[in-house]
């Protein structure tokens, strides 16, 4: 049988985030989800593709000269820019360019080359209780990969998570959860509707897989993002909160997710624009607010995770 292979965009070693312990962080590429605040925009994609840092450009025109495609790199006002509309992501000019002013994000990875880097911190994880979560993007996206990975490092003793948006068909989730100690499952925003309109997609089926997904055994958390004007109206949180409490019962805790600033450059770098550039991060009196709302729910919570 042939491994297959998968798109990784990055492998982050060293986190204390995303589960308990020291863990490394498998971020895969490619996402069915359009989520306005999304502060990975390079993450959505299922293809590689090219950023931009004209601030370490030199002028060398060495991307200009092995472009492939006529007219993919401009220069405008003496800057060398990529005409997203022309431009194929072949990654060319990243590879020619010595500065890093192109840089290709994603890369083809076998299965046995995630899991030799995840193994190197294996002492770490054994002394914090640490291990490898695999996210993205959205992990179940590369489900054959994804389930590959997961099965490799649990066969060798470390501990594995996974990170979903819960947007995926039920046997490819239940496939993945075979070989997942901890399921860090995302919950946006419970108004179908509203939920279309500010990710792209209806939540029916992520509401349906984390019903089932709560009744598999599987330790689960639930995260939730608090993203001002869009995810923290009263009546939502409300609503999400009588949900994990009448359906989801057993899970673990709730994690509040703080909106953050991190991807405003990452969407200039990609040519896209931010529509969400100008909302700032929850005050810590609100998020307390929020996370008392669910602990009045019994349920415990904390903000970050």
């Amino acid at each position: 049988m042939v491994s297959p292979k998968g798109l990784v965009f990055r492998i982050q070693r060293h986190s204390l985030h995303d589960g308990p312990g020291i863990r490394t962080l498998v971020f895969l590429k490619g996402c069915p989800l359009r989520c306005v605040w999304c502060f990975n925009p390079e993450s959505q994609e299922p293809k590689p593709e090219v950023l931009h840092y004209p601030e370490k450009c030199i002028g060398c025109d060495l991307c200009l000269k092995v472009c492939p495609i006529n007219g993919a790199i401009e220069v405008r006002d003496g800057q060398r820019t990529i005409n997203r509309h022309r431009c194929n992501n072949c990654g060319e000019c990243a590879t020619a360019c010595p500065t890093g002013g192109m840089t290709r994000i994603g890369s083809f990875m076998e299965v046995d080359e995630v899991v030799d880097i995840v193994e190197r911190d294996g002492v770490f994880y054994e002394k914090s209780g640490g291990g490898v979560t695999l996210t993205g993007g959205e992990a179940t996206f590369q489900g054959s990969f994804a389930r590959e990975v997961l099965r490799t490092c649990k066969r060798k003793g470390i501990h594995t998570a996974l990170e979903t948006c819960g947007y995926t068909d039920w046997v490819n989730l239940e496939r993945l959860l075979i070989h997942t100690d901890l399921l860090l499952y995302d919950l946006k925003i419970m108004d179908g509707e509203k939920h279309r309109e500010y990710t792209g997609i209806h939540n029916e089926r992520i509401l349906k897989n984390a019903a089932r997904a709560a009744r598999s055994g599987i330790p689960m958390i639930i995260r939730i993002p608090v993203i001002p004007g869009y995810t923290d109206a009263e009546v939502d949180l409300e609503e999400a909160a009588e949900f994990i409490s009448s359906t989801l019962p057993e899970i673990e805790a709730v994690h509040l997710l703080p909106y953050e600033l991190f991807g405003v450059t990452k969407y200039e770098r990609l040519g896209r624009e931010y529509i969400l550039a100008d909302v700032e991060p929850p005050s810590n009196e609100h998020l307390v607010e929020i996370r008392d709302l669910f602990q009045r729910y019994g349920m415990k919570t904390q903000i970050g995770g």
